[in-house]
């Protein structure tokens, strides 16, 4: 009896150890015992669709990878154009820029045409007016923008147009004339 016990115990440890085996080279990605086992298992009662419900689900599997490199792909193509429409944006940034900074200076350019317009329609008028009401219009004016208009007047008249004013009013627009 002990040796029919060691037979059994010997065919136990046989048939375990090479489960064993299998499983570790079926972890090990050796073999794949799925299939075969799942087509063993298909063979009896009540367990017939267990083997084509495995292989549909690997079908599945393939397509769901498929489907999944296919949007893999999608997404690098979608980040190359957001780099471009990136770079793009930067680009149109930077001509706005520029744009921007060309119509301030037209703008300063204009300004100062209208500002030198001015001074020398108000230069012309001056010289037209008689000394003491250019005084006063001389007066009425901002101290630069009387400054720049005496500057543009002949310099008799506007010698006249300073006798008029008060000495000190006077010594300030002709320091102002004479000094650059």
């Amino acid at each position: 009896m002990f040796r029919y016990l060691l037979g059994i115990l010997t065919a136990f440890l046989f048939i375990a150890s090479v489960c064993s085996l299998l499983y570790i080279f079926d972890q090990g990605d050796v073999i794949d015992l799925k299939p075969s086992v799942l087509a063993g298992l298909s063979r009896f009662p009540g367990w017939e669709d267990v083997f084509e419900a495995y292989n549909i689900g690997r079908l599945q599997v393939k397509e769901v990878e498929e489907k999944e490199q296919l949007l893999a792909e999608k997404e690098e193509v979608l980040a190359g154009l957001r780099q471009e429409m990136a770079a793009k944006e930067a680009e149109w940034a930077a001509e706005k820029r520029r744009y921007e900074l060309e119509i301030k200076r037209l703008q300063q350019v204009e300004a100062a045409a209208v500002q030198t317009m001015d001074v020398e329609i108000s230069a012309r008028l001056l010289e037209a007016m008689s000394p003491e009401v250019a005084g006063e219009a001389l007066l009425g004016m901002a101290f630069e923008t009387g400054v720049a208009v005496l500057a543009a007047v002949d310099p008799r008249k506007a010698g006249k147009i300073l006798d008029t004013l008060p000495p000190e009013k006077s010594a300030k627009y002709l320091d102002k004339i004479t000094l650059p």
